[in-house]
């Protein structure tokens, strides 16, 4: 049976509401710490999680607040945001997230076959589509983001990762929309 996994930085604003909102028959919510957690220590958060083999979906939701780089957690290498294709076209500021996405794929109780951004418009950005689908090649695994804002319609926002064949995330992730519905996340970029 299919397990999916909501990763939330707890740096998002209001980000209880959207951990409360999860449908756990479906998803399980893992909320980090981005001042003091690692890879490391998030990886073992999903290894507790993942106690049977079978394919994952893990789910990022995330903010970046509008920085030139990103950074998965306060004490990560900083990954280029800007003019990617040519300053860093194999993406060699982006080893550590390459090798958390690989590392949900490769590990069995993971096996994860999907990574999605959650995020406002992510795959809008020609830098952050080049990272995606760069990423995606170099790791197997197809990773999804939306071209336009993530959240709730009464905010401009849908729930639909329209990269790829693209996911309507209220399939696996929270009730979000319909339960408390004033709230749209914020753009990742």
């Amino acid at each position: 049976m299919s397990k999916n996994i909501i990763l939330v930085d707890n740096r998002i604003k209001a980000y209880e509401t959207i951990v409360s909102a999860v449908n756990l028959e479906l998803c399980v919510p893992i909320i980090f710490d981005y001042s003091t957690e690692t890879v490391e220590t998030l990886k073992e958060k999903i290894r507790k999680q993942c106690v049977a083999p079978g394919a994952t979906h893990i789910g990022l939701i995330q903010h970046n607040y509008g920085l030139p780089y990103y950074r998965m957690f306060a004490g990560s290498t900083v990954s280029r945001v800007f003019d990617v294709s040519s300053q860093d076209p194999t993406l060699e500021t982006w080893s550590e997230l390459r090798n958390f996405i690989s590392w949900c794929k490769t590990t069995p109780e993971v096996n994860a076959s999907y990574f999605d951004m959650m995020a406002c418009a992510l795959y809008s950005d020609a830098n952050w589509k080049y990272v995606i689908d760069t990423l995606e090649t170099q790791t197997g695994v197809t990773i999804r983001a939306s071209t336009d804002n993530t959240g709730t319609s009464s905010l401009g926002g849908n729930w639909f990762l329209e990269s790829q064949t693209g996911v309507n995330l209220q399939l696996f992730k929270p009730q979000y929309a319909k339960r408390r519905s004033n709230h749209r996340l914020a753009y990742f970029k």
